[in-house]
C-alpha cells in the first residue's frame, strides 16, 4: 500500500496523479483495502491557536482543493489532525529557542516530528495501513537502485526547488521506503532538453482542478500572516522587560529603534536588514542580546562583523545514523555545507573536537551564520545530502 500526504497544492496533486498511474484509482469505502491512500494533514487551528482570518481561510481552501483533487483522480482522502503534535514538538520548541536567543527552523522540525513522525505513526499503528512505500511531494530524490540500508538522500533535479535541506535532520529509518515522485522533475522550466514535462505542465495535462494555484508561502502549516510574521510571533512571546535598542557595533551609539510592534530583539536574525530612521546607509543585524533586549547592527552589507569562517555544532543528525566513516577514522572530512535553504554550497572541512562537537571550517568567510539555523552537509558536488544539525555558535 502507498500513502500520500495531499496538501491541496500543485506539487502533491501532481505526485498523486503520477502515483495513480502506477497504482490505479482506489475510490471505495474500504480505506484499509486502498492501494493508494491520500491523507490531508491539519496541523494548525487558526480558530483556536490564533485569529488570523487569512490563515483560517487558506487552511479551509487547502482542504477543499485537496478534496477536489482526490475526487478528480478517484482517490480516497481522509483528514487527520496533528495540531497537538505540531504545537508540542515543533512550534513551542521553536518559540522557546527564540526566547533563548536562537532562531530555529520550524519547517525542518515539522518534517522530523510531523510529516515523517506523527503521520507515519498514524498510518502504521492507528489505521494499520502497513506503509510499504509512503510517498512525499517533496522535491528530493531517493535512490532505490542500490537498496542500501540506510537510504541515500539525494538532491532534486531542479536546484531551485530542492528540499533536501529541509529533510537533512530526518533519520534514515524515517526516509526508508519513501517515494519522492517529483524528484526528477522541474517545477516551471526544464533546461535539460530531455523532453520531460514540468510539474506545472503535468498539472495541466492531468487537468487537475488546482493546476493554476499559486505556491504557498510562510512557516510550515502556519502560513502567511495578515499582520506579518514578526507581529504573529509577538502573540506567543512575553513582553520585553526593556525597550528595544539598536546599537552600532563600531561606535557604540544607540540608534533609533523601530516601533513597539517590533520590540523583541530575539526576532532579529544575523544578516537581516535593520530599519534605522534617518540613516544615510543601510544597517544590518550583527547579533542580539536577549537579556538586554539589544540588537547590534553595522553599516553596510559587507561589514566584516557579518562574516565568520567557522561554526560549531553540538548535535548532527546523520541520515546513515552515524557520522561518515572517513570522519570517524580521521577526525576530519572535506564536504560542502549549506546554512540556508537554496543557498549556494560552500566548500568546508569538518573536524571532530575532543568534546564530541563538530567544527566546520569554511574555505572563505560566510555571511550571516545564525545560531539555531541548520547547517546541512553534502557530498558529490551537492548531489548527496549526508545530514545536518542546528548551529550552536559561530
Amino acid at each position: 500500500r502507498v500513502v500520500l500526504a495531499l496538501s491541496g497544492g500543485v506539487d502533491s496533486a501532481v505526485a498523486a496523479a503520477l502515483l495513480q498511474e502506477t497504482y490505479g484509482s482506489s475510490n471505495n469505502s474500504d480505506i484499509g483495502s486502498a492501494v493508494l491512500q491520500t491523507v490531508h494533514m491539519s496541523n494548525w487551528n487558526s480558530n483556536t491557536q490564533d485569529d488570523d482570518s487569512i490563515a483560517s481561510c487558506t487552511s479551509e481552501q487547502d482542504w477543499k482543493d485537496a478534496t477536489a483533487v482526490a475526487e478528480h483522480l478517484r482517490l480516497n482522502l481522509t483528514r487527520q489532525h496533528f495540531e497537538r503534535e505540531y504545537w508540542n514538538q515543533v512550534f513551542e520548541p521553536y518559540v522557546n529557542d527564540i526566547l533563548r536567543g536562537t532562531m530555529g527552523n520550524p519547517d525542518i522540525g515539522c518534517n522530523v516530528h510531523v510529516k515523517f513522525g506523527a503521520l507515519r505513526e498514524f498510518a502504521d499503528w492507528v489505521l494499520r495501513w502497513g506503509w510499504d512505500q509512503p510517498p512525499s511531494p517533496h522535491y528530493s530524490h531517493h535512490n532505490h537502485q542500490y537498496q542500501t540500508p540506510p537510504p541515500l538522500l539525494l538532491a532534486a533535479a531542479d536546484p531551485s526547488k530542492d528540499q533536501s535541506y529541509f529533510l537533512s535532520a530526518c533519520a534514515g529509518y524515517q526516509l526508508s521506503n519513501v517515494l519522492f515522485p517529483l524528484g526528477e522533475y522541474y517545477k516551471k522550466e526544464n533546461p535539460s532538453n530531455d523532453g520531460k514535462p514540468t510539474v506545472r505542465q503535468l498539472a495541466k495535462d492531468y487537468n487537475l482542478p488546482n493546476a493554476n494555484k499559486r505556491e504557498s508561502m510562510g512557516i510550515c502549516f502556519v502560513g502567511k500572516r495578515q499582520s506579518g510574521f514578526g507581529d504573529f510571533l509577538h502573540e506567543y512571546l512575553p513582553h520585553p522587560l526593556r525597550p528595544l535598542q539598536f546599537v552600532d557595533v563600531d561606535t557604540g551609539a544607540v540608534l533609533p529603534a523601530p516601533t513597539p510592534k517590533n520590540a523583541h530583539a530575539v526576532l532579529y536574525t544575523i544578516g537581516q536588514g535593520a530599519k534605522i530612521s534617518g540613516a544615510s546607509e543601510k544597517y544590518f543585524v550583527v547579533d542580539s542580546d536577549v537579556a538586554q533586549n539589544r540588537v547590534l547592527v553595522c553599516a553596510g552589507t559587507h561589514h566584516p562583523a557579518l562574516y565568520a569562517d567557522s561554526l560549531v555544532l553540538e548535535t548532527v543528525y546523520w541520515t546513515a545514523g552515524e557520522m561518515p566513516g572517513p570522519l570517524q577514522k580521521r577526525g576530519r572530512l572535506r564536504l560542502q555545507c549549506r546554512i540556508r535553504h537554496l543557498q549556494p554550497l560552500i566548500d568546508c572541512e569538518l573536524r571532530v573536537e575532543l568534546d564530541g562537537s563538530l567544527t566546520v571550517y569554511f574555505d572563505k568567510a560566510v555571511r550571516g551564520i545564525t545560531p539555531g539555523q541548520t547547517a546541512a552537509f553534502y557530498a558529490l558536488d551537492g548531489l548527496l545530502c549526508l545530514g545536518g544539525g542546528p548551529i550552536e555558535r559561530r
